[in-house]
């Protein structure tokens, strides 16, 4: 960490130049020994060299030259279908949104997908659904009948439910252990799933935003072929499930015309 940056960048926050949430970004992860984005490392010389060190004639020209050179190569990567800036990047901020708020309703890994990773971002998605369906499985027979009040033959969850009906030895300590585990085990599961994938969506992020700041190139290729497999892969149960309900007609149907 070069405490002389640090110290530029403080100084620039007390005397209000600049955009304060932006530096105070910068200035965490200079603090954090994190390396700064080529579009930051700018963004700072260009505010210290206007507010905190006035430049020469001379060092103004050369900027002038300096930026001259950026447009250029910025505008010869646009014309070849290659380009490095802020518009490639991604945002933590919008990484962290989507997983937590599609995450509640039990879509995790759409963090994961907005940065590029097709494949993590499906894996997630199918371990969130296992999750819940087992903790839906295992506690179906206690939301049913306490809840929407239903008979059902038991009112325990299923896993317990198997240790009653095993007839096993247990005393008092054990059976407090095991319902405590069975209770709150498979929820708890879920929720550090949940916790996890919004932490990785956010580092996943940040490895990408540094691998187009190193190299230019997106660490991801979404092509719309991708995109095209990622929905029909994510929708798999939906249509299974919609294909399965009209089969029956759609054989009665093939039944009446075959008369």
């Amino acid at each position: 960490m070069s405490e002389n940056l640090v110290k530029l960048v403080e100084d620039l926050i007390d005397f209000g130049y600049g955009d304060v949430l932006r530096l105070d970004a910068i200035l965490n992860a200079l603090k954090q020994g994190r390396r700064l984005y080529t579009s930051d490392q700018r963004y700072v010389d260009l505010l210290v060299s206007k507010h905190l060190f006035p430049p020469s004639a001379d060092a103004i020209e050369k900027l002038r030259d300096e930026i001259k050179n950026l447009n250029e190569r910025f505008d010869n990567e646009m014309a070849g279908g290659k380009f490095i800036g802020i518009t490639r990047y991604k945002s933590e901020g919008t990484a962290l949104i989507l997983s937590m708020f599609f995450g509640l309703f039990g879509f995790m890994g759409f963090g994961h997908r907005y940065v590029g990773n097709m494949v993590r971002s499906l894996t997630i998605l199918y371990s969130g659904w296992v999750l819940l369906g087992l903790n839906v499985f295992n506690l179906y027979p206690l939301i049913a009948s306490s809840i929407f009040h239903q008979e059902t033959s038991h009112s325990f969850p299923f896993l317990i439910q198997q240790i009653l009906q095993s007839n096993l030895q247990l005393n008092i300590v054990t059976s407090i252990v095991i319902t405590s585990l069975v209770l709150i085990g498979p929820p708890a599961g879920y929720f550090v799933f949940y916790i996890w994938q919004i932490f990785d969506a956010r580092n996943l992020t940040r490895k990408f935003n540094e691998f187009t700041d190193r190299t230019g190139d997106q660490l991801y290729e979404v092509t719309l072929e991708k995109k095209i497999n990622f929905v029909l892969i994510a929708l798999a149960p939906v249509i299974a499930g919609i294909i399965n309900y009209f089969m029956p007609y759609a054989i009665s149907l093939r039944h009446l015309m075959g008369q």
